[in-house]
C-alpha cells in the first residue's frame, strides 16, 4: 500500500511540474518586444547555388531558384527592413537557363554597398572588372565581377515611394558565359 502511495504521489508531483511549464506565457515575447526574426535564405549561397550550375554547365531551372520571400545574411537576420518595419522581400528569377535575377521588392532601409560588400567577401570575389558610377542624382550604379564560368552584375539606384520617401532597389544579375 505504501508502495502505492508513493507512485500516486510521484505522479501528481510530477504532473504539478508538467503543467507550470506548460502555463504562463510559454517564452513567448510580449507585445512590447520586437519579434526577433531568423531564416536560413542567405543571398550568398543562393548565388554561389547558382555560380556552381555555371561551372558544372547545368541549366537553371524556375522549380530549383524561383522564390519570393525574405532573403538574410550568413546569420538568417533579413537584408532589409521595408518601410513598414517588416522583414524586405525579394525575388528571385530564373530568366533562363544560363542567367538568374535577385532583386528586393520594395524600399526600405537597404544599405547596397554593405549587401555588396557581404557578397564579395562571402562568394570571395576579386577586384571588379567593370564599374559604372551614377551619371545623375539616383541614377545606376553597378559592378559586374567575374565568377567561375560567369559574370555577377550588382546594380542599384534610389527609387522614390508614392509618399515621397526614397530608398534603394537593387538588382543582382548572374549570367553563365555560354
Amino acid at each position: 500500500m505504501a508502495y502505492k502511495f508513493r507512485q500516486q504521489t510521484l505522479a501528481s508531483i510530477l504532473l504539478l511540474f508538467l503543467s507550470a511549464g506548460c502555463s504562463g506565457d510559454g517564452g513567448r515575447k510580449r507585445a512590447s518586444e520586437p519579434e526577433e526574426f531568423h531564416a536560413d535564405n542567405d543571398i550568398a549561397m543562393t548565388i554561389r547555388s547558382a555560380a556552381d550550375a555555371f561551372r558544372e554547365s547545368a541549366p537553371l531551372l524556375a522549380e530549383d531558384y524561383a522564390f519570393e520571400g525574405v532573403l538574410t545574411d550568413g546569420e538568417g537576420a533579413p537584408l532589409y527592413t521595408d518601410m513598414t518595419g517588416s522583414p524586405g522581400l525579394w525575388a528571385v528569377q530564373v530568366l533562363d537557363s544560363a542567367s538568374l535575377r535577385i532583386h528586393n521588392l520594395y524600399l526600405g532601409d537597404l544599405l547596397p554597398d554593405n549587401l555588396r560588400q557581404y557578397l564579395v567577401l562571402t562568394l570571395g570575389l576579386d577586384m571588379p572588372i567593370r564599374i559604372e558610377a551614377p551619371q545623375e542624382a539616383g541614377g545606376s550604379e553597378m559592378t559586374e565581377y567575374a565568377i567561375e564560368a560567369g559574370l555577377l552584375r550588382f546594380e542599384s539606384h534610389t527609387a522614390k515611394a508614392a509618399n515621397g520617401v526614397e530608398g534603394p532597389l537593387v538588382n543582382i544579375l548572374l549570367v553563365a558565359n555560354r
